[in-house]
């Protein structure tokens, strides 16, 4: 369907020499209504919720008006977005091979701003973030991928200050809209600086836009669209790495995020819901991230569990989401959000952890291959992490931790065979006056006045016998009874020895008397 004569006033430039380019290239034609219909309406469905540029309410009133059209680039740019969403059963109702191929809508929209044919800064930023909906693979990186559309998008915007919007006079709806497209800008920019290592392009510093609310997301009077992005959370780039104060602050409001987000938004195994499990998985994500950056001289000693745990959980939530068919909808973050769910850890000193990363890694690995189908981009860096995560990896680090546990669990034994039990020393065995008989007896512990030989008779130890004889001398010697009283008095004999030695002493007496 050829639409130029509803576009032929937005045309500046030679009529017949820009109509030919545009003709020859395709950029003029659309698709039929019905299908038109159906991308339309997946777009608003599944890519609008996390590239929330484009006013719905607007955007569908001029729609469906033939006297004031939409921008044709940026109808050409939703239909390359929803064109990656649609399933397999509707791409095989219609037997044109161009109905839903996203590589045309391209061409067509990337003719129209070539062209200069949309003079609206606005609606080409709009655009341009669509186009990078695009992305094939790792060639793509100069105008077909998604670097390029998003590096340029970012670049118009800064161009015509929309990072300085809080100058400019504007309406309460324009002011929304414009925040929306902004820092969906930021988020991408950090998102793919943090995924793939670029550069950013835009330096929080020198903007004074207003942080994105809930409030920017309501289209018109008392409309509010279904999903939810009211938070945009990032770090700020700074030289030198994470101290470990800026981590613990970080860690408390990713932990405030989530205790606050509402309960609608909640996301769990028993109860999934795919715009729930997209926002978990970017807050899990966010947990992986943070936990890497911190380094590892200052890495708590759970930090590497509490990662490895948020990796499970995005790996449980992608096998959700296969297993709802619900991989076609999925945007080109879960790239990141995966690749994020395997992230080395510092894992070396358990064999159990090792086990669940490993398990962690044969899940991503899987839901690569079936990401591959809607983003080819997943295809070669499932086979990067493939090479990388072999199972000769896994053999080597499993090997490394049992050698570390042995090796502890040796040097713990020695040591507790080396370790010298540790007993109270006594006192010197003092004299022990009594108080009324005024005699003292010789305490000395362990050595019993009278033993049982093995025939049973009792036999008198030899201390029992110079005990006998010091006594003997003690009783006859005035002098000695008086011999050390205070240190007698002052010292805590044992209460066993005290009996013993008094037994002895009685027998004594009382073998003294009789003879």
């Amino acid at each position: 369907m050829d639409v130029y004569g509803a576009y032929k006033t937005h045309l500046n430039l030679p009529e017949d020499e820009e109509r030919t380019i545009l003709e020859l290239k395709g950029a003029l034609e659309i698709p039929p209504q019905d299908v038109q219909d159906e991308l339309i309406d997946a777009f608003f469905a599944w890519v609008a919720p996390v590239l929330p540029v484009v006013n719905q309410r607007v955007f569908l009133s001029m729609y469906k008006d033939p006297l004031n059209p939409p921008s044709l680039l940026l109808l050409q740019a939703i239909f390359l977005a929803g064109s990656r969403v649609v399933g397999e059963k509707s791409r095989e109702r219609h037997s044109s091979s161009a109905a839903h191929s996203s590589v045309v809508y391209l061409q067509r929209a990337k003719a129209l701003y070539d062209a200069e044919f949309e003079k609206d800064h606005i609606t080409v930023v709009q655009s341009l973030l669509l186009m990078s909906w695009y992305w094939q693979g790792t060639e793509d990186t100069t105008e077909n991928g998604l670097f390029y559309w998003s590096r340029l998008a970012i670049g118009v915007a800064q161009n015509f200050g929309m990072h300085k919007s809080n100058e400019l006079e504007m309406s309460l709806s324009e002011r929304r809209l414009w925040r929306r497209i902004w820092w969906t800008l930021y988020t991408r920019d950090r998102a793919m600086a943090a995924a793939y290592g670029r550069p950013i392009s835009i330096d929080a510093d020198l903007t004074n836009v207003d942080p994105i609310t809930q409030d920017d997301f309501i289209e018109g009077e008392g409309h509010q669209p279904d999903s939810l992005m009211d938070l945009v959370v990032g770090r700020r780039r700074k030289t030198g790495p994470l101290i470990e104060s800026e981590f613990a602050q970080w860690e408390i409001r990713l932990s405030q995020w989530m205790i606050h987000c509402p309960e609608q938004m909640h996301w769990s195994q028993s109860r999934h819901s795919f715009w729930p499990a997209i926002l978990h998985s970017i807050f899990y994500t966010m947990v992986c991230q943070l936990h890497a950056l911190l380094p590892a001289v200052a890495r708590p000693t759970a930090s590497s569990a509490v990662a490895l745990q948020a990796g499970s959980t995005i790996a449980s939530i992608m096998q959700a989401i296969v297993s709802h068919g619900q991989v076609t909808y999925v945007p080109p973050s879960v790239v990141l959000t995966v690749l994020s769910a395997a992230k080395r850890q510092n894992l070396s000193s358990s064999p159990t952890l090792i086990l669940q990363w490993r398990a962690n890694i044969e899940t991503c690995l899987q839901v690569l291959e079936l990401i591959s189908t809607v983003w080819p981009i997943a295809r070669s860096i499932r086979e990067g992490a493939g090479l990388i995560y072999s199972e000769n990896y896994f053999d080597s680090l499993l090997n490394e931790a049992l050698t570390n546990l042995e090796t502890q669990s040796h040097e713990t034994q020695v040591g507790e065979r080396r370790r010298k039990r540790y007993t109270r020393p006594r006192r010197a065995n003092p004299d022990l006056l009594l108080p009324k008989s005024r005699i003292i007896v010789k305490i000395s512990p362990g050595f019993p006045s009278t033993q049982r030989t093995s025939m049973g008779h009792r036999e008198t130890s030899p201390y029992s016998l110079r005990s006998k004889n010091h006594l003997r001398k003690g009783a006859s010697n005035p002098m000695y009874a008086a011999h050390n009283t205070s240190e007698a008095c002052s010292a805590y004999p044992d209460p066993a020895d005290v009996l013993q030695s008094l037994q002895a002493f009685i027998g004594m007496r009382q073998g003294l008397q009789g003879g």
